[in-house]
């Protein structure tokens, strides 16, 4: 089984449009919801492939349940940490032109120093013993940076295989 773990979880609204426009009302020619967040995103994934995993981390408000349906649809295992706030929207609006892509990003979850205890018990919770996530960028974390510092010593550990 591969373990995920997503600091900050999210679903994409993704809208395709002829053109982006700035004052015009433009109908997107096609709009599908994905999963959003590194970690679920590579979950939701494999629960595709059929490739048994287990997504960790934090969840938020209904867009928090949302996910975690959207994970089980798939058949994958959730053992989320419940914060404050809200699991991220964003809505990714992509020119059918090729005038690239804007992603705008609504408020997110809310991690406290309390929750932060919760992950570093995660991987053994879930029995796997170890523990692949993404690299995190710190300029666009949702946690305290302890969470942050506590898995400094890379993205994989143990044995974890690296996606």
């Amino acid at each position: 089984m591969i373990v995920t773990f997503t600091g900050n979880t999210s679903l994409d609204q993704i809208l395709f449009v002829p053109t982006l426009a700035r004052g015009d009302t433009v109908r997107a020619s096609r709009t599908y919801e994905s999963m959003g967040g590194k970690g679920t995103d590579v979950s939701w994934i494999l629960g595709k492939l059929g490739v048994p995993s287990l997504a960790l981390g934090f969840i938020a408000g209904r867009n928090g349940e949302r996910i975690t349906k959207m994970l089980h649809e798939r058949g994958v295992e959730t053992d989320f940490v419940v914060v404050g706030g809200e699991s991220r929207r964003n809505v990714v609006i992509i020119d059918q032109d090729g005038g690239g892509q804007v992603t705008y990003t609504a408020p997110t979850l809310h991690v406290e120093e309390r929750h932060v205890r919760a992950p570093a018990a995660l991987p053994s919770r879930s029995g796997a013993g170890h523990l692949c996530r993404p690299r995190w960028h710190p300029a666009r974390r949702a946690a305290p940076f302890t969470l942050y510092r506590s898995y400094q010593h890379g993205p994989c550990s143990g044995r974890a295989r690296r996606l």
